[in-house]
């Protein structure tokens, strides 16, 4: 500001004695007594520019850009395979490799000596190494009697130095065996890759685990790393919207002359203009169509063959001309980009004459700067109803034509294949149109410079318009694509030059593959939102009447607990479950009559490692009344296990409860029956001890429920013995995993009670299993009077705790502790009423927008997850608040707490909390800064430490900030009394200087550490001064 209104440097300024803007002016016109200055003060803003566009803009909300990623999912149970009658496809080594493995596993292999004559039943199909034209004749053979298992191998791996041509045999065969499933309900198929690393016997036996254990996944990948992992499906950030490639590209379109590929040719065109050459089977009109005319020619040429004119008879006459009129159209649109554009006739499926296309480019043009590959046809039909050659007639042009052109094209140009979802998920009737796309996808992964793109059915044009398939696809919940946002989204992948595998879809209805997981049956997307089912049924879910309270099945809140951490990892795919936080248990989920229930969740990512979960009901009443309602609701993370304090150490006497005692109040049954008894107990808190057995459950739980469970128990036991009251659970603050407890493992339960909230932890015979803070219960009535626990005669000790530090922590607290938040995020659970009123502004103070009270907010959420983190505390005992400086201060439990330093920047807030000294932190975006910054905040020999790299600014201006905070002072001292000494990104060291050096050491305070951290195109810095 003084560049721009022309005032001299003042180095009395100070920034805190002009704290508003309103002040800032007043000072700006004392020093320059410019009019220029009021006038820019009292602007209204009419020249502000328009705001760029969002990527997504164009597409409706609930469309979204996704990454097949791998997760992994370990084998649960491995059944026999005595008995089983197994057809093998394909010869080699591992053919007969897996003969000996499944003969020794008691199954039986069925050869076929004539394949005319009638097959013989056989229950499962292992398609070793046949191609995907064998799996078709293989499959036919079975109609109308299909096995319970169809595998198919492949050894695609992680796609390191495959060719083209491996990538689409293997590919071909995947994707016809994934819609193979799709056609077939009552056969699980599914693929199995497995790395081509290991030896044919261990890929006979993972064959034979897979065949013995499906689980429902359509795909299943064994890495080199030893990993069982399963197919999800990640959201990818969309490309910059509106990119222009690269103007006067030689283009080659295959399929380029009509529908979708004909939509993206021409904006990519109306960007880059350049020369297209399209692809097709149908040349263009050489002169617009006249419809009337055809009309009336059609219907002659019919009445001269004998045939009645009948409309459906006319429009199957006019299907050619009607197609060349689009290619003409396409042409002449092309042309008024200012491209050239030309068309070839050529059959895709011909290899020689794709060959030949390319050369012939290449040699009228130079060279060839991309393809946009969307030639094929699709012919839906069942597999009773296709025969060899219509098989043919869907994949080669599609995927034979896209080979040779992964083949023939130049390395350095760029390849879109135009794909499908039938592709990637595998849909009835589409064996053949699947095995393409999916061999396209593939090789797309194993040629540089390539993307294969699955796209979801677009509207009004293409396929998915022709002989009803759209309101087929719109009736099955498929959302379909809009033209304009398609196209639109496709060149600017193009432009930012994507590779491998996306998927681009709204709602998929039934497309989407069944979830992972015990306890949802279906999913759906919803842009970045998961929706998933599940049908509670006491008559699949037996574990749930052992939960029964006045004979009533009730779903327990750890198994809710459990569903929304399962698909809360559908959100985030590859990140693993290690905690939860804020969970409401507000209505329990009953099973009515013992009738089903349906359950839904849904996932709502809220940023880095959070996903927001809720689950709801939906059932009939007596009166078939349809009846909806929320019960459950949580904040899960996912990603790394944050380290946790321990409660102080508890030293109970020795008052007993056995099991028997302990289940004789409580209503759970069997199943729910983990406390093995109660060891202890004083007022404030008991030790017990437990042991679970998660199989009579499930086998493929995420949370360790029954852990949970246990450490509900165990709270809700010393509420029974204290207050003589039975309580069920209604909220927890946070609870962390830190590792799955085994079935049978003895475990231990330490219990404390501060106020009405509970911290548990749960250790095993490895360690801590997982730590749970801030529950909190709703009492449902008192014990009758026969089942209150009998005070002892000198009654129950007070405390079993020992006494924490004096800052309310125990002695072996770590240094320091750090969290983030965003002005997004809800902040139910860890803000109350008033502490949210605190932070707003009063009396209508117009200075305080509402981004700065989300900031604010921010900034508490922020404080309390360290505060918590650090102290091992419930929000619910925490508190900051700002001095009249500023500085904020914490309390725990009342009491004086730890140090804290608060930083905002672009919607995120980060904290950090110490025991040990004082703190300060501070979080910048990194960007260029005016040289009039660097002369008014670093001194002149701090220049050849920072060269004016705008990181190393940064990164110093940081630093200033942060010591400056820690030091209680803010801007009140000057930002140049510290000196910065180096800078890298290992490294920064600071020199205090005059008044900030005096204040340090009137502080009695130690040399200053930093830690520096990037995150997502931020510094964030925090110094630490012991002392």
């Amino acid at each position: 500001m003084r560049t721009t209104f022309g005032v001299e440097r003042d180095d009395k300024f100070s920034l805190a004695d002009h704290s508003t803007v309103r002040k800032l002016a007043a000072w700006l016109e004392d020093r320059a007594h410019l009019a220029a200055a009021r006038s820019f003060i009292e602007h209204d803003g009419d020249d502000v520019s328009e705001p760029l566009s969002d990527p997504a803009s164009d597409l409706p909300r609930s469309f979204w850009v996704r990454r097949p990623a791998l997760v992994p999912r370990p084998c649960t149970v491995i059944a026999s395979l005595r008995g089983r009658k197994v057809r093998l496809l394909g010869e080699g080594q591992v053919t007969e490799a897996l003969e000996r493995a499944l003969q020794g596993r008691g199954a039986s292999v069925v050869h076929i000596v004539d394949p005319d004559a009638p097959q013989p039943d056989v229950d499962a199909v292992i398609d070793v190494a046949a191609d995907a034209l064998e799996a078709f004749v293989a499959a036919k053979a079975l109609v109308g009697r299909p096995p319970r298992d169809w595998l198919c191998l492949t050894m695609l791996g992680e796609m390191h130095g495959m060719t083209p041509d491996q990538a689409f045999f293997d590919g071909s065969r995947a994707g016809f065996t994934k819609a193979l499933g799709r056609e077939w309900e009552s056969c699980q198929a599914r693929v199995v890759d497995v790395s081509p690393d290991r030896g044919v016997d261990s890929i006979a036996e993972l064959l034979c685990d897979e065949l013995a254990a499906p689980d429902g996944s359509p795909e299943v990948f064994h890495g080199p790393d030893g990993v069982r992992k399963v197919v999800a499906l990640a959201v990818e950030s969309h490309p910059p919207a509106l990119a222009k490639p690269k103007v006067g590209q030689v283009v080659l379109a295959t399929g380029g002359g009509r529908g979708v590929t004909a939509s993206v040719v021409l904006e990519l065109a109306r960007r880059a203009p350049g020369t297209f050459v399209l692809v097709g089977r149908t040349p263009p009109l050489a002169k617009p169509l006249n419809e009337e005319a055809a009309k009336k020619q059609a219907r002659e040429e019919l009445l001269a063959a004998g045939e009645k004119p009948s409309p459906g008879r006319i429009d199957a006459k006019l299907a050619g001309p009607r197609a060349a009129e689009e290619v003409r159209r396409t042409m002449e649109d092309l042309l008024a980009t200012g491209s050239r554009v030309e068309f070839r006739s050529v059959d895709m499926g011909d290899v020689g004459a794709v060959v030949k296309l390319v050369s012939d480019v290449k040699s009228s043009y130079g060279r060839i700067d991309g393809c946009i590959h969307g030639a094929g046809v699709e012919e839906s039909r069942l597999l009773q109803d296709k025969d060899l050659k219509a098989f043919q007639r869907v994949f080669d042009g599609k995927a034979l034509g896209g080979l040779t052109l992964a083949e023939r094209l130049p390395e350095s140009a760029w390849l879109l294949s135009m794909g499908s979802v039938a592709g990637r998920f595998g849909n009835a009737g589409q064996v053949d149109y699947a095995a393409a796309n999916e061999a396209l996808a593939q090789i797309c992964k194993a040629r540089p410079r390539s993307l294969h793109v699955c796209w979801t059915a677009w509207a009004g044009v293409g396929m998915a318009v022709r002989g009803g398939m759209q309101q087929l696809l719109e009736s099955k919940g498929v959302e379909l694509m809009p033209v304009v946002a398609g196209a639109s989204l496709a060149v600017d992948l193009i432009a930012a030059e994507v590779t491998g595998e996306l998927v681009v879809a709204g709602r998929l209805g039934n497309l989407v593959p069944k979830p992972n997981h015990s306890f949802l049956d279906s999913m759906e997307l919803e842009g970045d939102t998961v929706v998933a089912r599940y049908t509670l049924d006491a008559d699949r879910d037996t574990w749930i009447l052992d939960h029964s309270i006045d004979e009533v099945p009730v779903l327990p809140g750890v198994i809710g607990v459990e569903m929304m951490a399962a698909v809360a990892t559908m959100a985030r795919p590859g990140q693993p479950y290690v905690g939860v936080e804020r969970v409401r248990f507000d209505k329990p989920v009953k099973l009515y009559r013992q009738q089903p229930t349906e359950i839904e969740l849904r996932a709502i990512p809220l940023g880095e490692g959070k996903v927001r979960c809720t689950l709801f009901s939906e059932r009939r009443s007596a009166a078939n009344k349809r009846i909806r309602a929320e019960h459950f609701s949580a904040t899960i993370l996912l990603g790394t296990p944050p380290s946790v304090s321990q409660m102080p150490p508890g030293f109970f006497p020795e008052e007993p409860i056995n099991r028997a005692a302990i289940y004789k109040r409580f209503f759970h049954g069997t199943s729910f029956q983990v406390l093995r008894g109660a060891d202890s107990v004083a007022r404030d808190g008991l030790a017990a001890s437990a042991q679970v057995e998660h199989a009579l459950i499930a086998e493929d739980l995420l949370t360790s429920p029954l852990a949970l469970e246990a450490a509900f128990q165990a709270a809700g036991l010393h509420s029974m013995v204290i207050d003589g009251v039975m309580a069920l659970p209604a909220a927890v603050e946070a609870l962390w995993l830190v590792r799955q407890a085994r079935d049978g493992e003895a475990l231990t339960l330490e219990v404390r009670r501060v106020g009405d909230l509970y911290d548990v932890d749960v250790d095993g015979e490895d360690g801590r299993v997982l730590c749970l803070r801030g529950f909190r219960m709703v009492a449902r009535g008192p014990l009758p009077e026969r089942d209150r626990f009998q005070e002892p005669e000198e009654g129950w000790a007070e405390t079993a705790f020992g006494a924490a530090s004096p800052a309310g922590l125990p002695m072996d607290t770590p240094a320091i502790r750090w969290a983030e938040a965003r002005s997004s995020e809800p902040v139910e659970g860890i803000l109350s009423d008033e502490e949210l009123a605190d932070l707003r502004p009063r009396g209508g103070d117009k200075r305080v927008t509402d981004k700065r009270v989300a900031d604010r907010i921010a900034g508490r959420i922020a404080a309390k997850r360290a505060l918590s983190s650090l102290t091992g505390r419930p929000f619910s005992a925490l508190r900051v608040v700002n001095l009249t400086t500023g500085e904020p201060v914490s309390e725990v439990d009342g009491a004086p707490g730890p140090r804290v330093s608060i930083s905002h920047s672009g919607g995120r807030a980060v904290a950090v909390v110490t025991a040990r000294g004082r703190v300060g932190v501070d979080i910048e975006a990194v960007e260029p800064r005016h040289e009039s910054f660097v002369r008014e905040w670093f001194h002149d020999d701090e220049a050849a430490v920072h060269g004016g790299d705008p990181w190393k600014i940064t990164a110093g201006w940081c630093a200033k900030e942060a010591v400056l905070k820690a030091l209680g002072a803010g801007m009140a001292l000057h930002p140049r009394d510290v000196r910065l000494r180096r800078v890298d990104r290992g490294a920064l060291e600071v020199q205090l200087c005059e008044e900030v050096a005096a204040r340090a050491v009137s502080m009695r305070l130690g040399a200053p550490r930093f830690e520096l951290r990037e995150l997502e195109g931020v510094l964030l810095v925090w110094v630490l001064f012991e002392g």
